[in-house]
């Protein structure tokens, strides 16, 4: 399969979320950039509701990147 490099037109960041112990054994949580890469991305649905806490959002997304 041949992929064409025209719809790769984004620029995404893979990240990772680690956790990090200072000197004294404190923790702390942060993200970690794995791999900045070009892709594409495409909407496949959204949604919008309401909750106890307030308005929510949910997108669910087809990422696609080159191996």
């Amino acid at each position: 399969m041949v992929m064409r490099i025209g719809p790769l037109r984004h620029r995404l960041t893979i990240e990772e979320y680690e956790v990090i112990s200072d000197d004294i054994g404190v923790e702390s949580r942060q993200w970690k950039t794995l791999k900045t890469v070009w892709g594409s991305m495409e909407v496949l649905t959204g949604k919008e509701y309401i909750s106890p806490l307030g308005t929510k959002e949910e997108i669910s997304v087809k990422i696609t990147v080159r191996y």
